[in-house]
């Protein structure tokens, strides 16, 4: 990892940490945020995942207007960083401890590769 790779890795750890304690007392059944990113692409391979206790939270969450302003939230963010997704959709997304637990055996390593 190059130095300018390792400090936007720290930037946007700090920002997103930043974010999800602002965001665990106000969201029910939030849990945490993380991201996955390829450094020579980081537009087309960053990916912010927020987690969810379970599905239905993450179902009550989805059907409700929090959804969109985490996503701001989430991308003002990455805008103070100068990063900008090419593909929101597939790129912001939200999954739960449940999905991980059934699918991937509680194995989020695994789930998020």
């Amino acid at each position: 990892m190059r130095k300018s790779d390792k400090k936007l890795d720290n930037e946007l750890r700090g920002s997103l940490t930043r974010l999800c304690e602002n965001e665990l007392e106000r969201i029910a059944g939030f849990q945490w945020v993380t991201h996955t990113v390829h450094y020579p692409n980081v537009s087309a391979s960053l990916r912010i995942i927020c987690v969810f206790d379970n599905n239905e939270s993450l179902a009550l969450f989805v059907s409700s207007k929090e959804q969109s302003v985490i996503e701001s939230r989430i991308l003002k963010v990455l805008a103070d960083l100068n990063v900008k997704l090419k593909s929101v959709p597939k790129q912001l997304v939200f999954d739960s401890e449940e999905n991980c637990a059934r699918f991937n055996d509680g194995n989020w390593a695994e789930r998020l590769s």
